[in-house]
């Protein structure tokens, strides 16, 4: 081999090695060979989802209101929330607590549909207590019940949210949408009974804000609460895409306009979920 092929070679060879010593090759860890194959394994993929919790917040911070909300995807769990646990004057939601506690009495033989009650009876007053918000036949279905009692059967299913022992009755929009959840999950006192519940919610003939601008095939479970300064709506909301819960609390110094907004963030809320 020619002399200058010989040094072009042993210069290239220190090269490469200055060049080794320079960027030695990495040495894997233990950490290393776990992931290898699988280092976006948990790469972050949007969805339309992920902007559900950032349009609450935008339209919540707008207001000068109180606004309590709770969503949940029942297709996926996923919730969102604006002050879940804040206690509001529940209007008429107190009687979900109420109709909940007739079912339980029936279903422990404590009291029947037919039973006579004022001058109707069980069947009757729960149909009119949900159906068009009727406060006498709540009343009655209440005090033959017993407040302190239904107030401790809503504690004993863990639906805290719900005070029924103060003269004002309270709710969270965490334990009314708790409640719906286990009517929806047929676990509200009985398979039976949570289905005759949904019944009931879905003849609700108050219509004015979570349905309004809903596609009139999509069918909501749910009832309003009215009174001075609240105006509430919650309910299941049967969708082509997911089916969700959706409870809108409300206490503000301008309630003629509520039922109007809570209707429109319905069909934001729709919108979001139905991508």
């Amino acid at each position: 081999m020619p002399k200058f092929v010989k040094i072009i070679l042993i210069i290239l060879g220190l090269f490469t090695i200055a060049l080794y010593l320079k960027n030695p090759p990495k040495t894997k860890t233990a950490k290393d060979n776990f992931f290898i194959g699988s280092k976006n394994v948990f790469t972050k993929t949007f969805t339309p989802e992920d902007n559900l919790q950032d349009l609450i917040n935008k339209e919540a911070q707008a207001k000068e209101a109180t606004w309590a909300i709770a969503i949940k995807n029942l297709k996926n769990n996923k919730t969102y929330f604006w002050n879940e646990n804040q206690s509001i004057s529940s209007a008429s939601l107190y009687k979900l607590a109420v109709m909940w506690a007739v079912f339980d009495q029936i279903n422990q033989a404590s009291m029947t549909f037919d039973q006579p009650i004022g001058n109707t009876n069980v069947q009757n007053a729960l149909n009119a207590m949900i159906t068009v918000s009727d406060n006498e036949a709540a009343i009655a279905l209440a005090e033959t019940i017993g407040w302190g009692k239904i107030d401790n059967i809503m504690t004993n299913e863990g639906l805290t949210g719900f005070d029924l022992a103060q003269e004002d009755p309270h709710v969270t929009a965490k334990s009314a949408s708790e409640l719906l959840e286990r009517i929806y999950r047929d676990t509200a006192v009985s398979k039976e009974h949570s289905n005759q519940m949904e019944n009931l919610l879905l003849s609700q003939q108050i219509n004015d804000r979570i349905p309004k601008y809903l596609p009139k095939n999509v069918k909501v479970a749910h009832k309003t609460g009215e009174l001075d300064f609240v105006r509430h709506d919650a309910g299941i909301v049967y969708g082509k895409k997911a089916d969700y819960i959706f409870v809108f609390l409300t206490d503000t110094q301008h309630p003629g306009n509520t039922p109007e907004e809570i209707a429109q963030f319905s069909k934001k809320i729709y919108d979001e979920l139905e991508k």
